[in-house]
């Protein structure tokens, strides 16, 4: 049972974050349907969630698209984002995330690829992170279960995710000598 006890704390935590992302992004798709504006409709009784519906009302967040598929042929990439909205006049790309710390740039570095497939001129990205309160890790790492990550660097985050994407194909294609 203990060799076990892991594995099943971990799938009841990834069980939870696939919980409160489905719950943002049922929130932001009817935002949607009533225009784009957050408001507190449809905001539960979920702590993590109410702090979103906070933030974005505070923000004036207009939210465009949820869970947008999108490709660019030139690089043959597609990926789906979480959501677009504009905020403070600018149209970003954010994503939800549900782990409780930022561990390294690799989300805003995932944006970057998405601002690459977008059909319009992305200004900037937003990470929302959205954790279980109950979430022990938040303890560990010392954070809130909520927090907002704003960044304006797109150019910068789009050239490491070409130079992520090169090395990848390159390390795919690789034939070793010893071969």
């Amino acid at each position: 049972d203990a060799r076990l006890a892991h594995r099943r704390k971990k799938e009841a935590a990834g069980t939870k974050g696939t919980d409160l992302h489905a719950l943002a992004e049922e929130y932001i798709k009817s935002c949607i349907e009533r225009g784009g504006f957050a408001d507190s409709s449809g905001a539960g009784d979920s702590d993590p969630l109410r702090d979103f519906v906070k933030w974005a009302q505070e923000k004036k967040v207009k939210f465009i698209a949820s869970e947008k598929k999108m490709f660019n042929a030139g690089y043959a990439i597609a990926g789906t984002c979480d959501f677009v909205a504009e905020i403070d006049g600018k149209l970003v790309i954010g994503d939800v995330k549900t782990f409780p710390k930022m561990h390294s740039a690799d989300p805003f570095i995932q944006m970057g690829g998405y601002a690459l497939m977008y059909p319009e001129k992305i200004d900037g990205t937003v990470v929302v992170k959205i954790c279980d309160p109950a979430d022990l890790r938040l303890a560990k790492y010392k954070t809130d279960p909520f927090a907002v990550y704003e960044r304006n660097a797109i150019e910068e985050d789009k050239d490491m995710f070409l130079t992520r994407l090169k090395m990848y194909r390159y390390n795919e294609n690789f034939v070793s000598p010893k071969n």
